[in-house]
């Protein structure tokens, strides 16, 4: 169902209240009484008016979004994460990646307050972080570093106390949010930055130490995040760890004095990690078979253990984009990735994040938002892709009762990406028709109506009539009449029956939407006439009959005639 109800109607009562105003004393008493009840009804319909939203369709993940780090500029007196979060937010997206750490100022432009010691007082204390989770992000994922630690400390072994501070710093953080979001519906992902720039360096293998200290960093983050989650009671809220891998090639293709990385001499020893993030600008401009070849080779070392705990898909790209080349030249390549992306294995990838919202490199644009404050190519592409997925899916639902599959998803949003998107159309209006009755007083009109942005108020639906065409004009029309709200994802058909109408005169008519956003009318009006023949107007009359037609009631078919000027009749 979506967030609109439909109002009671009450417009004959308010015009039979007003046409008693000026009559006996108990006929204005019972006119204020009927206007009372139809100032609640009124009041009552207004307060039902909302958005044309569902809340098990808000709730579906659409998979597209981005993220903040270290941007260059801002344009509010915000804090830096503030106005990006917000940014982020109005894309659309429910899913922002951030982080936290004691590298926060210079991240976000700001200073932390001096209660603010480790990551559980960060996330409590630091008012940008945490009105930035009080947003109605449902997805927050974190590069997320304790304090008492260097973020990399493990190359040169892993300490004992170092793995104790690591270890109390996530959790008291896990405990914090699972206690503090309780019943929130978000879900927490705390991981770190391209795990393989930490590691190795570019050109050799990392030496054993090395290896087994980011190893041992790693179970260590995720055994607090665990223990964490096994010693607190929660519901409708969740945290889990990632690790994050970037030079997954080097691992595939790289010969073995080069190809120890993340991947394959870390990850598989991770026993119980949760989920895998890959920054995945190695993969961006590979061919189809190589890209999916490139993940299979990442499913086949994420370890198995959480596999009956987590359902679905453990892998996610945490970063893409071509920041090198210019914005416009970016949506073409953005769209095809996301395309491809999407489409992959079982079609599930949780999260496909782009770098990144404001851009954090001098002489590039990794943005969708420039320092201009111009909303560039790839905003539109992820605004309006998360938009039209979101209303396909309660299109989905509202058709078929249920949410979609994630390949019946994929199917759904595939065609969207084959070109650039359009803008969404708030209101569409067409007049369908109009039918006369037998009698000729009473006309059924109808028109369809259309709403294309997910979350909008719900329209109110008019139909306008008169015996002039009033146009796009509502003051134009003789008449009018509120058929109600739309509840409606998909296109839906609203009738009105015109009644009180004129004998043997042509009218016009023309639907009309409006809701917050705008108002939208039919295209052009509709046309009916209330004229009729009086066959004694008329000095000759034929009787025409078809072969087979035996039924009594009289109905009106079309048939062509043609006569002859000697008065005899001719076959058309």
């Amino acid at each position: 169902m979506s967030g609109c109800a439909e109002p009671v109607r009450v417009p004959e009562q308010r015009r039979d209240a007003a046409a008693t105003l000026t009559t006996t004393p108990e006929q204005r008493r019972d006119a204020a009484a009927t206007l009372a009840v139809a100032l609640w009804l009124f009041l009552l319909e207004s307060s039902f008016a909302g958005a044309l939203s569902d809340p098990e369709v808000d709730r579906y993940n659409v998979r597209v979004g981005t993220q903040t780090f270290a941007d260059l500029y801002q344009f509010t007196t915000n804090s830096l994460l503030t106005e990006t979060a917000q940014a982020i937010q109005s894309l659309g997206s429910d899913v922002i990646k951030m982080y936290l750490g004691a590298d926060f100022p210079r991240q976000y432009h700001l200073a932390l307050p001096s209660t603010v010691t480790n990551l559980l007082t960060l996330a409590r204390d630091e008012p940008s972080c945490r009105r930035t989770f009080d947003l109605p992000f449902r997805h927050i994922i974190a590069w997320a570093y304790p304090f008492s630690t260097s973020d990399a400390g493990w190359k040169n072994g892993y300490s004992a106390s170092e793995r104790a501070n690591d270890y109390r710093e996530l959790y008291d953080l896990t405990r914090y949010l699972l206690t503090n979001y309780n019943r929130s519906g978000k879900t927490f992902y705390l991981g770190h930055w391209e795990g393989d720039g930490y590691l190795a360096p570019w050109t050799t293998n990392a030496g054993p130490t090395a290896i087994q200290g980011m190893i041992d960093w790693l179970n260590n983050r995720q055994k607090a995040i665990d223990d964490a989650k096994a010693g607190t009671i929660y519901t409708n809220v969740n945290v889990y760890g990632y690790a994050e891998a970037n030079r997954v090639r080097d691992a595939m293709l790289n010969a073995p004095n080069n190809n120890q990385r993340v991947i394959n001499m870390v990850v598989p020893f991770v026993t119980n990690l949760d989920y895998l993030s890959y920054s995945s600008y190695d993969a961006m401009n590979l061919s189809t078979a190589d890209l999916y070849a490139t993940l299979d080779y990442m499913e086949a070392r994420l370890p198995t253990n959480k596999v009956s705990s987590i359902p679905g898909e453990r892998i996610w790209i945490g970063e893409y984009g071509w920041g090198a080349d210019s914005t416009a030249a970016q949506e073409p390549l953005t769209r095809a990735y996301l395309q491809r992306l999407l489409n992959y294995g079982r079609k599930a990838l949780p999260f496909i994040l782009f770098w990144e919202i404001y851009n954090n490199e001098t002489n590039r644009n990794f943005c969708l938002i420039d320092s201009n404050n111009v909303k560039v190519a790839c905003y539109d592409l992820h605004g309006r892709f998360i938009n039209a997925a979101r209303l396909r899916v309660a299109q989905f639902k509202e058709g078929n009762s249920r949410l979609p599959t994630d390949s019946e998803f994929v199917s759904l949003v595939t065609p969207l990406l084959n070109g650039p998107l359009p803008p969404p159309i708030n209101l569409s209006v067409t007049n369908r028709g109009a039918v006369l009755s037998s009698t000729g007083s009473v006309v059924s009109v109808s028109g369809a109506v259309a709403q294309g942005i997910y979350g909008s108020d719900c329209a109110e639906v008019w139909i306008y009539w008169g015996r002039q065409d009033g146009g796009t004009s509502r003051t134009g029309w003789e008449q009018s009449q509120r058929l109600g709200l739309n509840t409606n994802f998909n296109p839906v058909v609203f009738t009105a029956l015109l009644t009180n109408l004129v004998s043997q005169t042509n009218y016009s008519f023309r639907f009309y939407a409006t809701n917050a956003n705008g108002e939208a009318w039919a295209p052009s009006s509709g046309g009916f006439s209330t004229a009729t023949l009086v066959p004694s107007d008329y000095g000759s009359r034929m009787k025409i009959g078809f072969t087979g037609y035996t039924k009594p009631d009289d109905k009106i078919l079309p048939a062509a005639v043609r006569l002859s000027r000697l008065g005899n009749w001719e076959r058309p």
